[in-house]
């Protein structure tokens, strides 16, 4: 018996291991990325447009007296540059498509697949979005050094959006249907940020919503961080919308988390959902 299985040896799922697989991957998706420049301009020039457009309508808003207003602003700003994404669905959906067709016939993983276009298409959404943000932190006229702070959730919670509608596309069949399953989601997470509803004001039952909420740690943060050049009066507005300081970590670790638990979801459906019929 040994004898026989060593000459009919196991053979492997995958004729090409996991690192083969993501090098392929990736090279084409740089490759249709170059023949197509519609995507380069989603992903990229639009952004700038956005970011020029945003930057003018709140212009040298960081240079007047602090308060609701300049919460508001970055608030918007925060979830303009969250829906970025919104423009690239009918891709993921039609990429999921070929990719149920090529996973079938066994050419590699889905992990691979989203990997893939983790280190491409998601990469190219954050150059964008980087420098949207860079563009209207300029022109609002905030001071520098509130820059990593602002940038970093700003950020973080673009990849908190993104990772919400890579998801929901993983399994719906149109745009329509992606957007239906990811706007509860999304109202409920821009609802409770601290400024639209007020945790101190929210119903006993639903404040729970606030730890696990990324936009309300990224208001929080940032708002404590800008209202210490206010003195008094934004110590004032700090404590009316209930914010607290020493959350940052706390802020982080749940937005990675949520992040991380979306994408393995997306992995999941990608595995189980429109399974292909022979």
């Amino acid at each position: 018996n040994n004898l026989v299985a060593s000459e009919h040896p196991r053979l492997r799922s995958y004729a090409a291991p996991f690192d083969a697989q993501l090098r392929m991957l990736f090279w084409r998706k740089a490759c249709m990325l170059a023949r197509d420049p519609v995507l380069l301009v989603l992903q990229v020039a639009m952004p700038l447009v956005f970011g020029v457009f945003l930057g003018l309508v709140f212009q040298g808003i960081g240079n007047q007296e602090f308060g609701i207003p300049t919460l508001q602003s970055i608030f918007i700003i925060i979830t303009m540059i969250g829906f970025l994404s919104v423009p690239l669905v009918p891709t993921w959906i039609e990429e999921r498509l070929f990719m149920k067709l090529e996973t079938s016939e066994k050419l590699y993983t889905e992990s691979a697949h989203i990997l893939a276009g983790s280190l491409t298409t998601s990469l190219l959404s954050l150059v964008g979005a980087t420098c949207e943000a860079l563009i209207i932190y300029c022109l609002c006229a905030f001071p520098a050094k509130h820059l990593p702070t602002t940038l970093g959730w700003i950020v973080l919670n673009f990849f908190f959006f993104d990772a919400i509608f890579q998801c929901f596309s993983a399994f719906t069949q149109s745009v329509e249907q992606a957007i239906t399953f990811a706007t509860p989601l999304l109202v409920v997470t821009m609802l409770f940020n601290g400024l639209v509803v007020v945790k101190s004001a929210a119903p006993a039952y639903l404040v729970w919503i606030f730890d696990i909420s990324p936009t309300f740690y990224a208001m929080q943060s940032i708002t404590i961080e800008i209202s210490s050049d206010a003195g008094e009066a934004g110590k004032i507005v700090v404590d009316a919308l209930g914010y607290e300081e020493g959350q940052t970590v706390q802020g982080v670790i749940v937005t990675v988390c949520l992040i991380g638990a979306l994408r393995v979801f997306q992995v999941v459906v990608l595995k189980r959902c429109n399974t292909l019929q022979r």
